[in-house]
């Protein structure tokens, strides 16, 4: 294919693809107060048309907050129920690291004290501390 086809397609499949963004955005307000998007609006609904060129740092965020709201009161808290059951499963993963680190480190300071004794006594009691160390350390 010649290069002057094959950059003459290129600019047509691009001029495609940026006119099929461009379509038009309309927002409208249902009955129990939340917001929806789409390119054409419900029969009946007073729509407006949304200008997609506005940056989404200019949001209100009182007015997020207040939609987050909305969204979870009609969902019916599943919503807020599921992410309470992430935070619940990371907590516990959390705690049970915290826990096993703690172990090992208990277990390190006991084992490092029984060899410390052990290595000091003599006799009989060398005997059982060796005993003991081996059982617990080893």
């Amino acid at each position: 294919m010649p290069r002057a086809t094959t950059a003459a397609i290129a600019i047509i499949i691009a001029l495609l693809s940026v006119t099929a963004g461009a379509g038009e955005v309309w927002r409208w307000q249902d009955k129990s107060g939340g917001w929806h998007f789409g390119d054409r609006p419900p029969p009946g609904a007073a729509a407006e048309w949304y200008d997609t060129s506005r940056s989404r740092s200019t949001a209100d965020p009182a007015e997020i907050e207040a939609q987050r709201r909305r969204n979870d009161a009609a969902a019916g808290g599943m919503v807020r129920d599921a992410d309470q059951s992430v935070i619940d499963r990371r907590r516990a993963r959390d705690y049970d690291r915290a826990y096993e680190d703690e172990a090992a480190r208990l277990k390190a300071d006991r084992c490092a004290s029984l060899r410390s004794i052990r290595d000091a006594s003599r006799g009989d009691r060398a005997t059982e501390l060796g005993r003991q160390y081996r059982q617990q350390c080893q």
